[in-house]
């Protein structure tokens, strides 16, 4: 096939893909010169509510602020679905506390599940089932917003 017919077929196909909203673009290949740069886009630095969070947190959390971003989002998407909240793995409480005050004016019940000893041995078998926990009435009342506290393994 020569390069006019190819060129004709590429533009046609170019023209009936933007009639959809699609677009072709070449990416370089691996031996070009071509530098790919990293999101530009920190959506975390312009949420005021959620940077007033991160405050509140640090030094509470080793959780990176993208990945609480990525929390508080998640969080945020879930407020009208019915139930109640469980983060297991607790550590020092940072992002329980972000989940708590996410979810402050829902009315659920945030659940906090740790062993606050360590991780303990693994038995080989399947951790367990976080609903079956959840059935149950567990806990502690804490001052943060936090319904929830409960110490040992999960079943």
């Amino acid at each position: 096939m020569n390069r006019r017919i190819k060129a004709q077929i590429k533009e046609l196909i170019k023209r009936g893909l933007v009639k959809f909203g699609y677009q072709i673009q070449r990416v370089p290949s691996a031996g070009s010169n071509h530098i790919y740069r990293a999101n530009s886009i920190h959506l975390w630095n312009e949420h005021d509510q959620f940077n007033d969070l991160m405050r509140q947190i640090s030094g509470f959390t080793l959780v990176d602020k993208v990945r609480c971003f990525m929390i508080y989002q998640y969080a945020q998407q879930v407020t009208n679905l019915p139930g109640d909240v469980a983060e297991v793995g607790v550590y020092k409480g940072g992002t329980a506390r972000l989940l708590a005050k996410t979810f402050e004016r829902t009315g659920k019940t945030v659940h906090l599940f740790d062993t606050f000893s360590g991780m303990p041995p693994s038995e080989g078998k399947d951790a367990g089932n976080v609903l079956k926990c959840l059935e149950k009435d567990y806990g502690v009342r804490y001052p943060i917003g936090i319904k929830e506290i409960d110490k040992g393994k999960i079943p």
